[in-house]
């Protein structure tokens, strides 16, 4: 298929994050900018940590920061979840001023208000890295993080309205443990995947396990591997069908070509881990994205050498993997994340690196006609472009966030792509915000109904302390 450069939360957002909805459609957003128009952020300056955002126009809101201002402090790579209602939640890895802790806020629609900057991790650790969030329909939130290399999480109770006490998920004694990935499904039960090292020596190989909280009986089960081969397994991603359904995939190093692994969780058991890419197309890069629809149908979206590539597991079994997007010639594919929504329609967004550039590659699949289709989705003029996030609403209306660093000059913008409905055209990358002091990682959610959060980390401030990490809302 041709590919075009453009100028340019399933609700399961790739392993990153989930916002499960059964809430009525509405118009999606478009890109922030003049009635979506495609601007050139080439040229936007701002103060250093400034922020230049929509304001409200085009449906976003200003940009909000979201965390606390602690002397000494930094805060870094927040996660982001939105439920039906359009309740948000971020969650980040930050320091109290002793330790490092994880902390989250939430926004609440009733009160159009942020509640607070809170620690939701205990305060015994050395080191917080990975946290991710998802909300159930109900607008339960649970978080899982890696803490000092055990894999620990918390529950926000919608009906407590508050965060319960941090625990631990696995239990293995004297192993290492990291990269936790969440999905939870309508119910409110949660699946976590990460992996672990045993031994807690490097030199050994990793696997995957995985632990589920029950929402009948509000406790986690027994932690378990989803593989049993003696190679390393590792870099894990989860999404959570409306079925009920579990789907978890990962890399798997065999003989020193990196596959794509598969298991489902269905009918109150693992299935067994299949393999799920193909024979061509190069080695594969992690991890790979995952989804799942409302009626099972999980998709499983990875890259290669030769492009980007795909999986479906229809009726009863997996299909025979293909190439979705092809590679430009001599780049380098890396970091794919994937939304599904409940009808099948999905959206897959990667770093592609060819030469001493980086862009953003998409590929959309439309269920009702069968195909993928493929663009570049950055501004080619506004520099070197770096971790996409994406969400998908309940008519199939993508969005894809990510961030590029302008040539030559010490500002980073968030930047934003949208295409309204499975069928619809995407309508050219704009800048949602503007930090001078260096805007990175964004994560975007979106509900059914087409409500999105995007929040990302700002890597410096002229101010000690904060802050760090800001959000803007769509409405």
């Amino acid at each position: 298929m041709g590919l075009i450069r453009q100028q340019t939360t399933r609700w399961v957002f790739g392993g990153m994050v989930l916002a499960v909805a059964c809430s009525s459609s509405s118009t999606p957003p478009p890109a922030a900018g003049d009635s979506g128009a495609s601007i050139d952020g080439g040229g936007v300056g701002g103060d250093a940590g400034s922020a230049l955002d929509g304001g409200g126009v085009s449906g976003w809101s200003a940009a909000t920061a979201v965390d606390s201002v602690i002397t000494g402090a930094t805060s870094s790579v927040p996660a982001v979840a939105i439920d039906p209602a359009g309740n948000v939640v971020v969650a980040w890895n930050q320091s109290d001023g002793t330790k490092p802790r994880v902390w989250a806020n939430r926004y609440v629609v009733a009160s159009s208000a942020w509640g607070g900057a809170v620690p939701i991790s205990n305060d015994a650790g050395n080191s917080t890295s990975s946290v991710q969030v998802a909300t159930d329909v109900g607008g339960n939130v649970v978080a899982v993080w890696s803490q000092d290399l055990r894999i620990w999480a918390n529950r926000w109770s919608a009906d407590a309205g508050a965060w319960s006490t941090a625990e631990r998920v696995e239990l293995a004694s004297g192993s290492t443990n990291f990269g936790p990935k969440i999905a939870v499904d309508r119910e409110g039960n949660a699946t976590v995947v990460w992996s672990q090292n045993s031994t807690g020596q490097i030199a050994n190989p990793e696997h995957v396990w995985a632990n589920r909280w029950s929402i009948a009986s509000g406790t986690w089960g027994d932690a378990g591997r989803l593989e049993s081969d003696s190679v390393s397994a590792k870099y894990a991603s989860v999404a959570a069908c409306g079925s009920g359904d579990v789907v978890a995939a990962w890399i798997h190093s065999a003989l020193l070509r990196p596959n794509v692994y598969a298991n489902r969780w269905a009918s109150g058991a693992w299935q067994g881990a299949v393999r799920v890419d193909g024979e061509d197309g190069g080695t594969a890069g992690g991890p790979p994205g995952v989804g799942c629809d409302d009626g099972g149908v999980a998709l499983v979206f990875w890259v290669q050498s030769a492009g980007g590539f795909a999986n479906r597991f229809v009726g009863g079994a997996w299909g025979d993997a293909g190439m979705v997007s092809p590679a430009s010639d001599a780049g380098t594919e890396a970091a794919p994340t994937v939304a599904v929504d409940w009808a099948g329609n999905a959206v897959a967004a990667w770093t592609e690196v060819v030469g001493s550039d980086s862009i953003i590659r998409g590929a959309r699949y439309n269920a009702a006609a069968g195909t993928w289709v493929g663009a570049t989705l950055d501004n080619a003029s506004a520099g070197m472009a770096y971790s996409p996030s994406v969400g998908i609403d309940a008519d199939g209306g993508a969005t894809v966030v990510w961030y590029q660093m302008e040539s030559g000059a010490s500002v980073n913008s968030v930047w934003l792509n949208h295409a309204a409905a499975a069928a619809g055209d995407w309508v050219g990358a704009s800048v949602l915000a503007v930090h001078g002091s260096g805007a990175a990682y964004p994560r975007v959610a979106v509900n059914a109904s087409g409500r999105a959060a995007v929040a990302w980390q700002v890597q410096s401030q002229s101010t000690d302390g904060g802050p760090f990490i800001w959000v803007n809302i769509y409405k």
